[in-house]
């Protein structure tokens, strides 16, 4: 408990982790109004149908990449300030010390990214001319499934991000690595031709939480008289089960790297 206290003062004074946390839900803020705004498709109540529509995918790449940096930061910071020496002087047992600051970064930007959900979906009834909730939205299983992946985001971009800190441990090189893990792969993993290559795609957190954000098929019927076109070819597309797979198996594998190499390095 009082490792989560210490890790928890750290990162409330640490000036560029509260002022990302604050930029990043605004910049996220701003891409979803700006969507709605854009195409009014908000007006016919197309967005908060499921809630899968509050996040747009431009809102959710944000997300991957500023948390991932702001979860690298907590890490990188204090390395280059030279405090991690002072922390593993006073607390030996390193393991303890970044798996406290993994509960403390992963509780901070999960908060963060609720009120982001939270405000994200007034904003958007707001613009969508909505007075009253929509009856019955928090009791559907579209709209649960899609605030918890688009809130749980937050804390696996961070937690992946202090992973890559650890093991990397210089700023640019982390943020380069958080860019090119969370944002650029699952672009470089798209083919047509290869099945492996598609499968990657699907593992990557940016193909899962597309996804998890999708209405069920049920929600998907055509009205009567009218036929849905058929699906286009190619390979499959993630499931919902491999979905959640991936949220959990992408900051579960950042965080045991993590403490694998801050045993095995020296600071």
């Amino acid at each position: 408990m009082a490792l989560l206290r210490a890790e928890w003062i750290k990162i409330r004074s640490l000036r560029s982790f509260v002022a990302g946390l604050a930029l990043g839900a605004l910049g996220v803020l701003y891409c979803n109004v700006n969507a709605v705004v854009a195409d009014n498709s908000a007006r016919r109540g197309g967005r908060l149908h499921g809630g899968g529509g509050v996040f747009t995918n431009n809102a959710h790449i944000v997300v991957l990449y500023i948390f991932g940096c702001i979860g690298a930061m907590t890490v990188v910071s204090e390395y280059g300030s030279g405090l991690i020496r002072t922390t593993f002087a006073a607390v030996p047992a390193r393991t303890e010390v970044i798996a406290a600051k993994a509960i403390v970064v992963a509780a901070v930007t999960a908060a963060a990214g609720l009120v982001t959900y939270v405000a994200s979906f007034v904003a958007t009834m707001i613009l969508a001319g909505q007075t009253r909730f929509p009856s019955g939205l928090l009791a559907s299983p579209d709209f649960q499934r899609a605030i918890s992946a688009s809130v749980l985001l937050f804390p696996l971009s961070a937690l992946v991000g202090l992973g890559v800190g650890v093991v990397v441990r210089h700023t640019a090189t982390s943020i380069v690595g958080v860019s090119l893990l969370l944002v650029l792969l699952p672009t470089f993993v798209t083919s047509e031709k290869r099945a492996w290559v598609n499968d990657l795609h699907n593992a990557t957190p940016f193909a899962a939480w597309q996804q998890l954000v999708l209405p069920s098929q049920a929600h998907m019927m055509p009205p009567p008289g009218m036929m849905l076109p058929p699906p286009p070819a190619g390979f499959a597309n993630p499931t919902n089960n491999g979905s959640w797979l991936v949220f959990l198996l992408w900051p579960l594998t950042a965080l045991v790297l993590a403490l694998l190499a801050i045993r095995r390095r020296d600071v």
